[in-house]
C-alpha cells in the first residue's frame, strides 16, 4: 500500500512524494505537454531498494486516484465536452449561412 504526498505544481504539473509503510520510497513528476494541452508525460522514480515490488504500479494508480487530480480530469472532461457543444453548434451556424446563402 503507498502513500502519496502532493508536494507542488498547479494544473497538470504536480510533483508527489512516495511512501509506503511510512518510508519515504520515491516520488512522481508528472509534466503537461505543450502541443497537447489534455496530454501529459510522467516520470516514477523508486529508490533502488524498493524496487521490484510493484510500488511504481501502486504509485501511479494512487496518483490517478488523488483527489486533485481527480478534479482536474473532471474539470477536463467538462471542458472538452462544452468546447465539442461549440464546435458543433458553430458547424451547425456555418452550414445554415451557407444554406441560406445558396437559396
Amino acid at each position: 500500500m503507498v502513500e502519496l504526498k502532493c508536494l507542488s505544481g498547479k494544473g497538470m504539473d504536480r510533483r508527489y512524494a512516495v511512501y509506503s509503510r511510512g518510508q519515504y520510497v520515491g516520488g512522481i513528476t508528472v509534466y503537461p505537454v505543450s502541443e497537447h494541452p489534455d496530454a501529459a508525460t510522467y516520470g516514477v522514480l523508486i529508490c533502488r531498494q524498493y524496487r521490484r515490488r510493484g510500488l511504481a504500479a501502486e504509485a501511479l494508480k494512487a496518483m490517478m486516484e488523488h483527489p486533485a487530480n481527480k478534479a482536474l480530469i473532471s474539470d477536463y472532461r467538462k471542458l472538452k465536452r462544452q468546447m465539442a457543444e461549440a464546435e458543433a453548434r458553430q458547424a451547425v451556424e456555418e452550414f445554415v449561412n451557407e444554406v441560406v446563402a445558396t437559396d
